[in-house]
């Protein structure tokens, strides 16, 4: 496994490296920003960087298999499906690791030093990125590389209009408590239980993607495009 665990990761190298520069550069713009309002947009853009991991990571993985045309040799490696498809999350795990740490310096230099503020900024989004992380890569194995997004897109696009039609039906509702939902929500999610809960759905659907994916993996035929 470690083999493919390396050759994921250097697939990922220029993506961190730009990510990385990026982050920091808006770091230090932060610190000599005054305006409040402008600060919080570049501050958010840091934030994203766990979030844009889970977001990317399992298409880029998808999209190198295919441009070199590598998944042929990949199942005619004598490794089940729990290797490969475990060599790919535990990479993009690290980097979606080594991303948060990025964001967490940038933050921490946008702050002036304080590792307890950058820490609770970003904690939400984290989680955030573990569970995009394994959805996608259930959607990716599932759909293949170039509609596993619009699938995603389908399934944010549904929850949203549901969530509108509930508030639109709900005596008084309307578009106004919907924001003030949502707002109430994030605030929940900041929460010490708040933030406990999300973690456990992140992680339930990290375990998911994961063992979706295997079994995924496991019954398409060696010629089967992915």
């Amino acid at each position: 496994m470690r083999p493919l665990i390396i050759n994921e990761l250097r697939q990922y190298r220029l993506t961190m490296l730009v990510v990385t520069l990026i982050t920091l550069a808006t770091a230090l713009v932060l610190t000599a920003i005054e305006d409040q309002d402008l600060a919080i947009g570049y501050r958010f853009i840091i934030t994203l960087v766990p979030a844009y991991f889970g977001l990317t990571l399992p298409a880029m993985s998808f999209r190198n298999e295919n441009r070199g045309g590598t998944w042929r040799f990949l199942r005619a490696l004598p490794a089940s499906g729990s290797i490969v498809v475990s060599a790919k999350a535990g990479a993009a795990l690290l980097v979606l690791g080594a991303g948060s740490v990025v964001a967490l310096a940038g933050l921490m230099i946008a702050n002036g030093g304080s590792t307890i503020q950058a820490t609770r900024t970003l904690s939400l989004p984290v989680v955030f990125g573990l569970g995009l992380l394994g959805l996608n890569f259930g959607l990716c194995f599932r759909f293949g590389e170039r509609h596993a997004s619009l699938a995603l897109l389908v399934i944010l696009a549904t929850l949203q209009i549901t969530g509108m039609v509930q508030f639109a039906l709900a005596p008084g509702g309307g578009i106004r408590d919907l924001i003030t939902a949502v707002e109430q929500w994030f605030e929940w999610a900041q929460t010490p239980m708040g933030l406990l809960t999300c973690s456990c759905v992140a992680m339930v659907a990290l375990a998911a993607g994961w063992i979706l994916s295997i079994r995924i993996y496991d019954a398409r035929d060696i010629t089967h495009p992915m």
